[in-house]
C-alpha cells in the first residue's frame, strides 16, 4: 500500500505520519509539502531514516509535479492535509486560500481520476478546518461531519 500525504509537515499532518508509519511499517508513505508558514520540516525530519518514507518539497497546485508524482509513485490512497488555514490570512489574501484549498485540491482530484483507470486509487481523504466545513457549537449534540453534510464556510 502506498499513501500520499500532502501537507504532512504541518501540525496535524506530521502527527498523522508519525502515527501511521509506526503502526503500518509495511506501507510506503510519500509526504508532499510546500513548506509555507504552516509547514515545518523539523516535524518530519526524524521520519527520513525510515525506508518506507519519502519527502517531496512541492506544491499541490503544481499540476506537472503532481501528475509526475502519481505516475512515478503509483499511489493507492491520498490524504490531503495541505491547506491554507490562518483566518487572518484568509481575510487579507482570500485568493491564496482559493488557490491552495480549491485549485490545489482539484489538482489532486484530477490526478486521482486520471490515474484511477491505471492504478486504481482506492481512497481520497480530504482533511480541513471549520473555515471550510463550518463550526460545530460546543453545546451541540452533533458529533461530526458526514460526506453528505452541507459545507458552511466561516471565512471568505
Amino acid at each position: 500500500m502506498k499513501i500520499l500525504v500532502t501537507g504532512g509537515c504541518g501540525f496535524i499532518g506530521s502527527h498523522f505520519l508519525h502515527y501511521m508509519i509506526d503502526k503500518y511499517n509495511d506501507y510506503e508513505f510519500v509526504c508532499l509539502d510546500a513548506l509555507t508558514y504552516a509547514g515545518n520540516y523539523k516535524n518530519i525530519e526524524s521520519l527520513l531514516e525510515n525506508k518506507n518514507f519519502k519527502f517531496i518539497h512541492g506544491n499541490i497546485c503544481d499540476k506537472e509535479l503532481v501528475s509526475n508524482l502519481f505516475i512515478n509513485e503509483k499511489f493507492d490512497i491520498v490524504v490531503n492535509f495541505a491547506a491554507e488555514s490562518n483566518v487572518d490570512h484568509s481575510i487579507e489574501n482570500p485568493s491564496l486560500f482559493y488557490e491552495t484549498n480549491v485549485i490545489g485540491t482539484l489538482c489532486l482530484l484530477e490526478a486521482c481520476v486520471m490515474m484511477n483507470d491505471i492504478y486504481k486509487i482506492k481512497r481520497f481523504h480530504q482533511v480541513s478546518t471549520d473555515e471550510v466545513y463550518g463550526d460545530i457549537p460546543l453545546c451541540s449534540k452533533f458529533r461530526g461531519f458526514k460526506e453528505s453534510s452541507l459545507l458552511k464556510p466561516s471565512s471568505p
